[in-house]
């Protein structure tokens, strides 16, 4: 799973639109949301910490549950 496809997750699970999204990082249009989602535009720094102040977490935190995502989902039970 890419970050922007965790992101899209989490916005899902937070009933959060992506114009919400895109309103907090400042974007005008939901679009630049999809292409992020999508993973055709790279994700900067300060857009990671907009999303993640929309979500109650800090970047690093944001970042931190991605990272146990990805190793939690590739482990065989």
């Amino acid at each position: 799973m890419t970050f922007g496809q965790f992101i899209k997750q989490k916005r899902q699970q937070s009933k959060f639109s992506q114009q919400r999204l895109a309103d907090a990082c400042g974007f005008a249009h939901r679009s630049a949301i999809l292409r992020l989602e999508q993973d055709r535009l790279e994700w900067k720094l300060k857009e990671v910490v907009s999303i993640a102040e929309l979500f109650g977490v800090s970047a690093s935190q944001l970042l931190a549950e991605f990272e146990n995502f990805k190793v939690n989902a590739t482990k065989v039970v």
